[in-house]
This record gives structure tokens, C-alpha cells and sequence, in this order.
């Protein structure tokens, strides 16, 4: 089975599909414990399997450990089924209470009196479950499903501790000098940071970051070079994958990069002139923006496709037409239609490089800057579909208006709706490129 896994941030990982009493990361198999069709097969006689794992300073830089598990022990008190220390001063731990069905997650410092615990509560046997727990220095959040998240409530003041030896002992399905938990675990991994809400939620759902490469944009014009010739000159490129070819404002059609193209800065719009594409379809009413953009005037288009008459339906995405610099999002269906502006940490006309991105459903607007979510307005009407060309620096009106006056690089539209963790591996991908 494959699992996705965010930008390659675990450390260690364990899937059980040794059939030998050696599994694949150095562990071993103890007291009986057995492997299966690459499931980890305990009993509630102690056994499991080890690993010498080496020190990991978890406590101090955040961590997230991730399982698949199913729990067939009934005892009507906790069983650890992990265990990951030094001793009992130093540890974290996991165990399942088999009478009221609770997970408990635990971690104890040096004085072995402070501890963080986090609780799920209704966790049936006989029942295959995902968990996550993360730390990020400050707070222990359990995970079960993708969801359901439940922060510790803290009995103390400290977390882990510290120490000189070298390695801490990693026990998955037993605690040694501890009753065992009959449990079934699929795999096991340890990421080197706390994972993120949707993180979680997307690792769950299977969500692979292969959906979001430009093949799946219906519109996606890079809009700068990355590279110069020996004598300084620009390297034209092909412009993009648009649907068809791109129009300049005075009417000039073009299919490599514009002379107002700076290097790794973007395309220059000067107020007056814009990119002119085909139309793009969404369906469903889901739609992704996103750009990069450098500008200090306080308003301007990014991008859209709106009809140029009433009802003016489809999209806009730009500064607030009122003049305020924060982002805005224009949806119409044909019958009802609104502005909605970013109403909290969308303020981006300060002349620096952003990346810009809004998500629409029809129920609400989600905005980005530079990959963090900074606002979601509701919103009670659907997006329809425009039959008007794309416009990249101005609106699609008739007359053409709202110019933008500043640098656009990268923008981009998706008939989906991506995810915060997309946005920030969009985001995060792109930013090395932007020469700032």
C-alpha cells in the first residue's frame, strides 16, 4: 500500500511487510509478536516489536507521530500499545482502554509529575482507525480519521525532558514491564514536525499533490523567465497553457513572452494594457485563483472571465474596486452576484512580491496570502458559468477598466477547490522562483 506523504518530512516509517523477525528500519519482533499480510499482530501478553531509534530532540522542535491501528483488546483498563523513551521519566505513550473505548496519549518530563495528555473518547474495537498526534511546542493534538481533533488539557508545565543518552527506546504494540494491548498496526511514521490541521486531513483523504500541477489548471501562464543567455539577454519561452493563444491590449497576438517581461520578475503592467485568452469553463461552481503579485496601487485586476453585460456572470478575482488594497473575489450566477472582500490580512499593495490565492464553492470564499489562510466570508449563492474571454490585469467590462498597475507572475485558475495545504505546497514550491 502507498501512502502519501507531505514534502518528505517523516523521519522514520514502518510498514510491517518484513516477514522476517527483522523489520525493515532495524526493529525487531519480541515475545511472539507476529507479521501478516504487512500488519503488526499483538497480544495482550506484552509482545510487539522494538527499535534502538536514535535520539530525536522531539520535545524541543515539534513532532508528529501517524498510525493505522485496530484495537481488538476488551480489558477494562489501559493497555500501552506505545511507547517512545528512555524510561518512565522520560517517555511518550499510548495506550487503549478497552471498557469505555478511549485512546489516551500521554508525555512526561524529567520529574515524572508534568505531563500533556490528549483523549479521544468513542474508539471501537474491531475497528480500523488513523491516528495522529502532533506537537508543536506549545500544544498535543490527537487526531482520529483526519478529524476530530482534541487538544491536551495540561497537567503540568513541561513537556518530555531533557537528557544525554543517545538513544531513546521506540515500542510499538506493548510498553515494556507493561501489560500488552491486542492490537492489529498497519504502519507506523514519525514525522520531524508538527503536521498541520489539513495536513491531516488531507494525508487521510488520500489527497496527493499530484492534482495540483499545472496539467490540471485551465489556465496557467508562468509570466517570467528563469533564466538569462551568457550576455544578460532574456530567454523567451512558450507563454503557457491557456486554452488557445494570448492577446496583448493593443490586439497583438503573442506565443512567447512579451518585451515587458523583466527576468524572474514577472510580466510589467503600466495601467493600461492587459492579457487577453480564451474562455475557460468551470463547472460545479468550484473554482481556484491564485498569482503572484507586486504592486502599491490600492486596487486592479488579477484575473477573471465576468460577462462585460448584465447579469455579468462568472468570476473576478482583484483588489478591492473601492480603493482599500485588500483582496477581492467577484461571483455571479446570472441571477445573484457579489463583491467579497478579504476582511482580515489581505492588505498586499505594499510593493512586495505576494502570492495571492481565493477558493471558491459557492457556500465560501477562502483567501490566502503567501500560502497561510487569512479570511473566509460566507457566501449563499453559486458560480456560474461565463462565456466572456480571461483577462489577466484588467476586467472583462465593456469598457475594460481596473487596470492593474504593478507585476503579476505565475497567475493560475482550477475548476477545483484546493485545499489549505495545497495552497501552501503551491506556495512553498514557487517562492524560491520569485526573486523578491
Amino acid at each position: 500500500m502507498v501512502y502519501p506523504r507531505i514534502n518528505d518530512d517523516w523521519i522514520f516509517r514502518e510498514s510491517f511487510d518484513s516477514v522476517s523477525s527483522v523489520i525493515e528500519n532495524g526493529g525487531s519482533l519480541v515475545l511472539g509478536a507476529s507479521l501478516s499480510n504487512g500488519i503488526l499482530e499483538t497480544t495482550n501478553s506484552g509482545n510487539g516489536a522494538t527499535f534502538s531509534f536514535l535520539k530525536y530532540d522531539a520535545w524541543l522542535n515539534g513532532f508528529s507521530v501517524r498510525f493505522r491501528i485496530n484495537f481488538t483488546d476488551t480489558d477494562s483498563s489501559y493497555r500501552r500499545f506505545f511507547f517512545f523513551g528512555l524510561d518512565d521519566n522520560f517517555k511518550m505513550q499510548f495506550a487503549f482502554h478497552g471498557g469505555n473505548n478511549t485512546l489516551e496519549f500521554e508525555n512526561r518530563n524529567g520529574s515524572g509529575n508534568n505531563y500533556y495528555r490528549s483523549t479521544q473518547s468513542s474508539i471501537s474495537s474491531s475497528t480500523w482507525y488513523e491516528i495522529v498526534v502532533t506537537w508543536d511546542g506549545t500544544d498535543l493534538v490527537s487526531y482520529v480519521d483526519g478529524g476530530n481533533a482534541v487538544t491536551d488539557s495540561a497537567a503540568g508545565s513541561a513537556f518530555f525532558g531533557t537528557h544525554s543518552n543517545n538513544y531513546l527506546n521506540l515500542e510499538m504494540g506493548y510498553a515494556t514491564g507493561e501489560t500488552g494491548c491486542e492490537c492489529d498496526i498497519d504502519f507506523f511514521d514519525f514525522y520531524d514536525r508538527a503536521l498541520t490541521a489539513g495536513e491531516v486531513t488531507d494525508i487521510y483523504n488520500g489527497v496527493t499533490f499530484q492534482e495540483i500541477d499545472d496539467s490540471k489548471a485551465l489556465l496557467s501562464l508562468p509570466l517570467c523567465s528563469n533564466y538569462e543567455d551568457e550576455g544578460g539577454d532574456q530567454v523567451t519561452e512558450d507563454i503557457g497553457n491557456t486554452n488557445s493563444t494570448i492577446k496583448l491590449g493593443d490586439g497583438t497576438t503573442v506565443s512567447t513572452f512579451p518585451t515587458q517581461l523583466a527576468f524572474s520578475h514577472g510580466m510589467s503592467f503600466d495601467g493600461g494594457d492587459y492579457l487577453e485568452g480564451a474562455n475557460i469553463t468551470i463547472t460545479d461552481g468550484k473554482v481556484t485563483c491564485m498569482a503572484w503579485i507586486k504592486l502599491s496601487s490600492p486596487t486592479g485586476a488579477i484575473i477573471g472571465n465576468f460577462e462585460s453585460a448584465s447579469p455579468y456572470t462568472g468570476f473576478g478575482f482583484e483588489l478591492d474596486p473601492g480603493g482599500t488594497g485588500v483582496l477581492s473575489f467577484y461571483a455571479a450566477d446570472g441571477t445573484a452576484s457579489s463583491f467579497t472582500d478579504c476582511n482580515s490580512g489581505c492588505t498586499v499593495n505594499d510593493n512586495q512580491w505576494h502570492h495571492c490565492a481565493v477558493t471558491y464553492t459557492g457556500v465560501t470564499v477562502r483567501f490566502y496570502v503567501d500560502g497561510t489562510l487569512t479570511s473566509q466570508v460566507a457566501r449563499s449563492h453559486t458560480l456560474g458559468n461565463s462565456s466572456n474571454v480571461t483577462h489577466v490585469g484588467a476586467t472583462t467590462n465593456s469598457p475594460i477598466n481596473r487596470y492593474m498597475t504593478g507585476n503579476i507572475t505565475k497567475p493560475k485558475v482550477y475548476n477545483l477547490t484546493l485545499t489549505d495545504t495545497q495552497i501552501k505546497w503551491i506556495y512553498e514550491k514557487e517562492k524560491r522562483l520569485i526573486n523578491k
